[in-house]
């Protein structure tokens, strides 16, 4: 019986959706009056009657459903069985060749320690093994290998870092050193020790009237200025560098002397070198840098030859 229902069930299945394409046609060409229709009426029965024979045979299939035999019943447990032992056989496998995957792979990571990271991998490895297995042992003393080897990693670095630090301000050194080192190879500048780790610096050099007019302001000042302040900001630039060179050189001065030399012309008319400017200021004066009318009003003296 059970095949004969399911065979009914196909068969109403196939004829169920061939009348429900015919109920649609029958529909589309009665129109709007289609409930009225003939056709489209003993359609829409036999649709219903076979949809209902349909429903009736599938779940009599259901209900009919033949019990298997015993030799079935056993054939089916045996299999499942069987499968079950299969999957328990290859997880088993599986496992087996992960460990033994990575006991390969922790013995060639001891075999590459270095001296140092193998003096800690044998010292943490003889202190856990007395209380873990020794797979687990390994991989503990591993991990505080691991640990060793991001703290050695991260001294480096710090080390590299001071290291780099270290040049980059011996050169800033060396650089801020190179203009002084050319004064003193020139015989411009002389040291009087005064013997508590200052000294006293005098500073020769030629007198330069170059008037710096980069930038509105300076060009604003420069116009508005005569001959006279014109020179004075000029030479307080000089000055003002020469001073800052030796500054910059970590020298600790307790005053500057300098003193820019010209052409000169006596009351008889003969030409000489001589001062034609003479500036002195505290070594510890807070001047702001780079600017000469800041350095001028913080210096001690400033005498200018006249005509100047």
């Amino acid at each position: 019986m059970h095949g004969f229902f399911i065979f009914l069930w196909f068969f109403t299945l196939i004829a169920f959706i061939i009348y429900w394409r015919k109920k649609a046609n029958a529909r589309k060409k009665a129109g709007v009056n289609y409930t009225n229709d003939h056709l489209y009426q003993s359609t829409s029965k036999v649709k219903r009657f076979i949809g209902t024979v349909c429903i009736v045979s599938f779940i009599l299939a259901c209900a009919t459903t033949p019990e298997p035999t015993p030799e079935e019943k056993a054939k089916i447990a045996a299999e499942k069985q069987a499968k079950i032992e299969q999957e328990a056989a290859q997880k088993a496998e599986k496992a087996a060749q992960e460990k033994a995957a990575k006991e390969e792979k922790l013995s060639d990571r001891i075999a590459n320690l270095s001296g140092d990271e193998k003096a800690v991998y044998d010292a943490k490895f003889q202190e856990y093994k007395t209380n873990t297995p020794e797979s687990e042992a390994r991989e503990k003393a591993l991990q505080d290998v691991d640990s060793f080897i991001k703290e050695k990693d991260e001294h480096a670095k710090q080390a590299k870092i001071a290291a780099e630090k270290a040049a980059k301000e011996q050169a800033e050194a060396n650089k801020k050193r190179e203009a002084l080192s050319k004064l003193e190879n020139a015989g411009k500048i002389k040291y009087y020790n005064l013997g508590d780790g200052s000294v006293n610096v005098i500073i020769t050099e030629q007198a330069n009237f170059e008037h710096d007019i980069h930038g509105v302001d300076k060009l604003v000042n420069y116009a508005t200025q005569d001959e006279h302040e014109r020179n004075i900001i000029s030479t307080s630039r000089q000055c003002m560098k020469l001073v800052q060179t030796v500054k910059d050189a970590g020298i600790n001065v307790n005053n500057f002397t300098i003193n820019l030399t010209g052409d000169v012309v006596d009351g008889a008319g003969y030409k000489s070198k001589d001062n034609v400017v003479i500036c002195e200021i505290a070594g510890n004066k807070g001047f702001k840098r780079d600017d000469p009318y800041s350095f001028y009003n913080q210096s001690d003296r400033y005498w200018m030859i006249n005509g100047l």
